[in-house]
């Protein structure tokens, strides 16, 4: 089994996307996560769409918006 999880605190979150990776600034996020049909993957919210087949071992699972949170709070 693989287990992978992200601890973003307090300014790693820059070193995966652009941003302004201060915990005092904070905005919502619309995270989607592009992954093997085998994995689950999860994040700070639930899924919210249907999970889109891109080929027979990919897909893409769509997150709910977060509410406003710091940068290093994003969990993938």
């Amino acid at each position: 089994r693989w287990w992978y999880a992200t601890h973003f605190q307090t300014i790693g979150a820059r070193q995966i996307f652009p941003c302004w990776d201060e915990p005092k600034f904070k905005a919502t996020f619309h995270i989607s996560i592009k992954h093997r049909k085998e994995y689950t993957v999860l994040s700070n919210m639930n899924y919210n769409r249907k999970i889109y087949s891109i080929n027979s071992k990919m897909q893409w699972t769509h997150f709910d918006i977060t509410p406003e949170i710091s940068t290093y709070q994003v969990a993938i």
